[in-house]
């Protein structure tokens, strides 16, 4: 596991794209219960490996602050060519809890289309996980946010570890990665992490 720490003004950069959302459509729809938080989780775990990127491999990789309608929302890679993040925060580990998953620490969601949309060869998907409750938090009010880079997989071996969501009207909709999947520590390692993401670049 990898700890990558956001200042102030990395989360002022996040803070100024959101305010300059429109996030109508979003609300509209059932399965957005609060857009614009799990939007700012998304920014920082972006932003948390576009930083390790430039601190371990002095590449730049810039995390797309443009502002797209709702039409035109992309499942393409998040960071240069190859690169997908996905972010969790402590709501996430609550509602592990809840709903019984005691034993995962962490997991990620994705979206049907996005899983079935085909993935060129040097494709992975970087897992973080924010240490703070993004639904009840006010992020932009803390000088810092510790990002925790948790995992990196390829893309083609991703799809062994992808299980049912916890809650059921979501089932057949997305799918989840969860911490406690037998297979899944073999990805934390900071050596596998960094030969992952390197591959990508």
């Amino acid at each position: 596991m990898i700890k990558i720490t956001l200042d102030k003004a990395k989360l002022l950069q996040i803070q100024k794209y959101v305010d300059n959302r429109n996030y109508s459509y979003y609300n509209n729809q059932r399965s957005a219960s609060d857009p614009k938080s799990d939007e700012v989780l998304g920014k920082l775990g972006e932003l948390a490996v576009s930083s390790y990127i430039q601190d371990k491999f002095d590449i730049e990789t810039t995390t797309d602050f443009s502002i797209h309608k709702p039409q035109q929302k992309s499942f393409s890679a998040d960071l240069g060519k190859n690169i997908h993040c996905k972010a969790c925060s402590l709501y996430t580990r609550d509602i592990l809890q809840r709903y019984g998953r005691k034993t995962a620490q962490y997991s990620w969601t994705f979206q049907d289309r996005d899983i079935l949309k085909e993935k060129a060869d040097k494709d992975i998907v970087v897992l973080t996980f924010v240490n703070i409750n993004h639904k009840q938090e006010e992020m932009f009010n803390f000088d810092k946010v510790v990002v925790e880079i948790v995992a990196a997989i390829p893309w083609s071996l991703m799809v062994p570890l992808l299980e049912n969501p916890l809650l059921k009207k979501h089932i057949g909709k997305k799918y989840a990665i969860y911490s406690d999947h037998v297979d899944f520590i073999k990805y934390t390692k900071t050596t596998e992490i960094k030969k992952v993401i390197k591959s990508a670049l």
